[in-house]
Order: C-alpha cells, then sequence, then structure tokens
C-alpha cells in the first residue's frame, strides 16, 4: 500500500512541478506493426501505452500523452449503434519515453534471411531495437549472419572478433521507434556457397548464437 501511496504522490508531483514529458506516440498499431514518432506532454500529462481489441478479434495498441485524469482506465470507443469499434486499456507511467518500444526480432538469420521472425516488447524504457550482421572477410561467398530484437544503447557498437579460427565483424544499427528494425532478405541465393562452405557456416551459426 505505501508503495502505491509513493508512486501517486510522484505522479501527482511531476504534474504540479510542470515536468513536460517526452512520449512515443502511436496514433493506432494493428497486428504489431505501429508508426511511431515522438511527442512532447502538456501540462496535465503523462506517457501512456495502451492495449486493446478491435471487434473483440484484432489486438491493437496506443502510445502517446494522455490526462492523468484518464490514466490506468479501460475504455470502449463505440460507433452507430452504440456498437463497440475497439476497447483500449491505458497505462500511464511518468518518465520520459517510459513506454517499451516494440522491436521485430530474429534470433539467427543466415544468408540474409531471418529463420525465426516475430515481434518482441523491450524489457525496459531504456531498450532500442537492432538490427546486427556479422560478415566474415575472409568467405567471399558467404553473406554472413544477422539477428534483431532489443538491446540497451550501451551495446550499440560494431565489434570484431575470431570464430573457429575465422576473423569476423559485426554491424549493429539501433533506432527508437516501434519495429523500426525491419527484417530483411538480401536476396542472395545459398547456390553460392559450396557444400563445404554450407557445413561450415552451420558450426559457425552454432558458435555465434552462443556468443
Amino acid at each position: 500500500m505505501n508503495g502505491i501511496i509513493l508512486r501517486v504522490f510522484a505522479l501527482g508531483l511531476m504534474v504540479t512541478l510542470g515536468h513536460a514529458l517526452q512520449c512515443y506516440k502511436c496514433d493506432i498499431g494493428i497486428l504489431g506493426i505501429c508508426a511511431t514518432s515522438k511527442e512532447t506532454c502538456k501540462a496535465g500529462e503523462l506517457c501512456f501505452s495502451g492495449v486493446g481489441k478491435a471487434a473483440s478479434v484484432m489486438d491493437i495498441k496506443m502510445k502517446g500523452c494522455l490526462l492523468v485524469a484518464q490514466c490506468n482506465k479501460t475504455t470502449q470507443t463505440t460507433g452507430l449503434g452504440n456498437t463497440t469499434i475497439y476497447s483500449m486499456t491505458k497505462t500511464c507511467c511518468a518518465t520520459d519515453l517510459s513506454e517499451s518500444l516494440t522491436c521485430n526480432q530474429c534470433s539467427a538469420g543466415l544468408l540474409g534471411v531471418c529463420l525465426n521472425s516475430n515481434t518482441v516488447t523491450c524489457s525496459t524504457n531504456t531498450s532500442r531495437c537492432f538490427t546486427a550482421r556479422a560478415v566474415f572477410p575472409n568467405i567471399a561467398s558467404f553473406v554472413g549472419f544477422n539477428s534483431q530484437g532489443c538491446q540497451e544503447s550501451t551495446a550499440c557498437a560494431d565489434s570484431s572478433g575470431s570464430l573457429l579460427g575465422a576473423n569476423y565483424t559485426t554491424t549493429v544499427v539501433c533506432c527508437d521507434t516501434d519495429n523500426c528494425n525491419p527484417v530483411t532478405i538480401s536476396g542472395a541465393s545459398s547456390a553460392r556457397l559450396s557444400v563445404v562452405a554450407v557445413l561450415a557456416s552451420a558450426v559457425l551459426v552454432s558458435g555465434w548464437s552462443t556468443l
């Protein structure tokens, strides 16, 4: 109970002091895809994340600034005949960009093709979406590996190393809006690889995924 009282007091204090929050903004997101930008809240507003259902079956979401009085509530938007178009539960937070991002995730990609793509909601509000690609300069016909998901800003840096005697370089690109790291296919054909290279790449994938 004391923890709840302290959180409510903190929210009220920020509003009273007039601190203008910066929040991620998404007018409407469907099937995990949402065009996200950033906005500065007005006095008396907090950041919010909203999740809900359209037509009782389709997952939707929203993000942005919301009046404190409308926080942590479930509302329904209705149309003609008082038919429910969608319901939305909006949860507020009181720090800049405090709504966690949703990112495309690819745990393992080979030859520019993601083997298991999906979407993931970052576990912290300081995480960024990223795309990482490792290439092996000494294996000219091998496109390399790629991975995508969420990670902290401190990990958004290129690196290099050696795996099973083969040198590699990893390029990491980070971004700050929902699903800003699209899963891409390079168009490279596996026919370019010899049987030996394919077998070697399978071993390398296993080793790289454990790094």
